[in-house]
């Protein structure tokens, strides 16, 4: 959790999170590969005390479900995942789309005991397989005002919101000064909208004095529904997300930041 920063992507086998580590906040959000048998006679599959005599009789460990809802949540994803049986005993469940192209998946091993799992479908090369797919991003997003990663904002319909981002190097920190190759994305009910570089109205453009990028989002041009809630997403041009997404709600009402 903690280096969450420096490594992207991570595989706990028959170890769910213990209930300490579900009141932390991890540095950023990461990918989590996870195994466990709901048979495991050393870990608890549904959460509670230990089995090895550790704080006997007090509950310890979040269940293998809580914990990868906890890091679906922190890795902000908002998506329905996947469900498949990949075998007659293993269910895997998917969650993808997360900040910084992140995903939880979950391999369930039904009648499973405390094991590191050398199944045709679920061992060390099934796992490294899903792990190879991630690195650590190469930016990072801060989104500047009026809209930040900060809070939720209400848009009032029919306005427009100008939305401002700086590219950020990953390890540095810096702003990045000159131009890359990026688009911008806003999804929600009844829309769909990309945003690519160039110039005019319904264009993402960068700013060379500020080294920001801006597109302003004209929200009469589209049926857009009160409400609802809308995600604007940054994208390199192999289509990875970049940085976190942010979120705002459509009202009738005057623009504000909720509290």
């Amino acid at each position: 959790m903690n280096l969450s920063d420096k490594i992207a992507a991570v595989a706990p086998v028959s170890s769910p999170m213990t209930l300490l580590f579900l009141e932390q906040e991890p540095v950023r959000p990461i990918t989590v590969i996870a195994a466990g048998g709901d048979r495991d006679n050393v870990v608890p599959f549904y959460g509670g005390p230990c089995y090895f005599n550790a704080l006997q009789g007090e509950p310890v460990f979040a269940s293998f479900y809580n914990s990868g809802a906890y890091w679906v949540e922190k890795n902000g994803i908002d998506t329905e995942p996947v469900v498949d049986r990949v075998a007659s005993n293993i269910l895997r469940t998917t969650y993808s789309g997360g900040h910084y192209g992140t995903e939880v998946i979950l391999y369930h091993v039904e009648r499973g005991g405390h094991s590191y799992y050398n199944l045709p479908q679920l061992n060390s090369r099934v796992i490294w397989n899903h792990l190879k797919e991630h690195s650590l991003p190469e930016y990072d997003i801060e989104w500047l005002p009026p809209l930040t990663a900060k809070g939720d904002y209400v848009v009032k319909n029919g306005t427009t919101l100008p939305l401002k981002f700086q590219l950020l190097g990953f390890a540095d920190g810096n702003v990045v000064e000159d131009i890359q190759d990026i688009f911008v994305t806003i999804e929600g009910e009844g829309l769909e909208q990309t945003w690519e570089l160039g110039s005019g109205r319904n264009a993402l453009r960068f700013d060379e004095r500020e080294c920001h990028y801006i597109l302003n989002f004209h929200t009469k041009d589209y049926e857009l529904v009160e409400g609802a809630i809308y995600k604007a997403t940054v994208y390199n041009s192999d289509g990875k997300k970049l940085g976190r997404s942010i979120s705002f709600e459509l009202s009738p009402e005057k623009a504000k930041l909720k509290k």
